[in-house]
Formats: structure tokens, sequence, C-alpha cells
């Protein structure tokens, strides 16, 4: 059972920045969000979209964000960004010191809130956290760059966080899967769970440029039964 209706993001990181005005009015056409990593270079090896990057995304088409900080202190750093309503905003949980405080203040602006674990976080680490939040992005590999493999024992992972949010009765619980969404796998993690799916270089694009027919496979994997 799952009452949320699946929904599809890009993922900025993985595009050519040079041809992000020309790539909009194909992601206006097709998805509600984009997705925007935020990197600082020492929780994970990459440094990546600051706060002008988004502000002049948002100049460009007023679509949603769907923010992915992988940072040191993301209470400090998340205050520096024009977070609206309507915005998603995925935390690592490893890096939290207070976070319902930071919850309360992201609800408030009427964003949603995920936490994002590591490949090994367990799914107990959601303990005490889970009517707090709106939804757990699942890393399929680590934070920092594309093109990794994907670590399969995430499968069981997507299935435990679904059972055990159903088992809480959270059965509109967004279920965000990052890293290595293709059309090989994107029918398992649908079926194990996932509503949500970022779309990067295994679905969307190709050397950083969109690649419609490899996402017109994608989608065409992803209806079948």
């Amino acid at each position: 059972m799952n009452l949320r209706q699946p929904e599809f993001m890009p993922s900025v990181m993985c595009s050519d920045f040079s041809s992000l005005e020309r790539d909009m009015a194909f992601y206006q056409h097709q998805f509600t969000y984009l997705h925007i990593d935020v990197c600082d270079g020492h929780f994970c090896p990459n440094i990546a979209a600051g706060p002008d990057i988004v502000n002049a995304l948002h100049k460009i088409a007023p679509m949603a964000m769907d923010y992915h900080f992988m940072t040191d202190d993301p209470e400090k750093l998340i205050q520096i960004f024009d977070i609206r309503a309507g915005d998603q905003v995925s935390i690592q949980i490893e890096t939290l010191s207070a976070p319902r405080i930071l919850f309360r203040k992201l609800h408030e602006k009427g964003a949603d809130v995920l936490l994002a674990l590591r490949p090994a976080t367990p799914v107990s680490a959601l303990e005490y956290l889970w009517n707090e939040i709106d939804g757990v992005n699942i890393m399929m590999i680590e934070p920092g760059y594309g093109k990794q493999n994907m670590q399969t024992e995430m499968f069981r992972k997507i299935a435990d966080i679904k059972k055990e949010a159903e088992s809480r009765g959270l059965f509109g619980l967004c279920i965000q899967i990052d890293g290595n969404v293709s059309s090989t796998h994107v029918q398992r993690m649908k079926k194990n769970g996932a509503n949500q799916f970022v779309l990067g270089t295994s679905a969307l694009f190709s050397d950083g440029c969109i690649d419609e027919k490899k996402y017109s496979e994608f989608l065409e994997k992803f209806v079948e039964e």
C-alpha cells in the first residue's frame, strides 16, 4: 500500500551548467522539482550548488526545489538558502545535532523535511524521529559523486523502511531513492516501496546533456507490470 504518486526529479549536479537555461523548458514540462545537491567538501568529497546557483535557477524557472544537504553543520548552512513553501529538504541524519529545532523551522517555511541515510546508516537511526519528518532519502551510493556502483543491500533497506513506516501508519511517507536510479533497477526499487526518484546519469543525462531516449526507456521500464 502506498498513498503517494511516483515522482521523478532531475539532479542538476549531473547536468551541463552551460545549458541550464535551455534545459529548463524540458524540466518544467516533465518535472515538479529540481534536485539540488549541496556539498561542502567536508562531509562528502565534492563542492556543489551554493545559494547563488539556486537563486539563478529561481530566475530561470519558478520550479520547486528538492534540496539535499550533504554537509557538516546543516543547521547553519540551510539558513543562507531561500527555502520556500513547497520545497523539499533532505538532510543527512549523520550530521544533525538538534534535529527537531531545524525541522520545526523548515516546516514553518512550508517545506517538507526528509532524512537522508548513507548506505551504512541503519534504519534504526530514524527511531524517535518518524513522526517529525515527511520522508526518507535512501542513498544507494556514498555521498558526493555520481557513476558509483550501487550497493545492492539497499534494496532490502527500501523494503525495511516501507515496512517500518506502514507499521506506524505512515502510508503517505515519501521514500526517495538517490543514486543508480536506472531502467535496470527502478522496477525493484518501486516494488520495494520507493515513490520518489532522483534522476542522474543512469536515467536522464549523457555527458551532462539531457538524453531523451534514455529517459524514455527509463519511463517505459518504470510502468511495466
